[in-house]
């Protein structure tokens, strides 16, 4: 879960299996939440399919937005990638393994690989 501006985004995975076994897809459910509790937009759901095997490094491990309400997720295999509210991909970092990264007050993206700092991408 993550907070800007008293909304609350909220993003549920599940695994989907065949015959409560083979994994087929991971299934990830959008949820958005204004001060009141109040849903802002309808769930919003998107499907990776593959195998276990697959999907083990699509795992997000952390979330932030951005004030425009962009999605940033760093993901198991060490991919951060921005997610617009229908779950999206609109840009991907990933030739670099990323340890962390980071949303400053003027929405700069700061990456970091191995505790330091690589990239600073600035926004206009």
């Amino acid at each position: 879960m993550h907070t800007i501006e008293r909304t609350s985004y909220i993003l549920f995975y599940r695994i989907k299996k065949i015959d409560g076994n083979e994994v087929t897809g991971m299934i990830f459910k959008l949820v958005i939440y204004d001060q009141r509790d109040q849903t802002l937009l309808d769930k919003i759901e998107k499907e990776i399919k593959g195998d276990f095997e697959s999907l083990k490094e699509k795992y997000i491990v952390k979330m932030m937005v951005d004030k425009k309400g962009d999605i940033y997720v760093r993901r198991n295999d060490g991919t951060v990638e921005v997610l617009d509210k229908n779950l999206n991909a609109i840009r991907t970092w990933g030739r670099s393994k990323y340890t962390d990264f980071a949303i400053d007050d003027k929405d700069n993206i700061i990456l970091l690989q191995e505790m330091q700092v690589v990239k600073v991408i600035y926004k206009n």
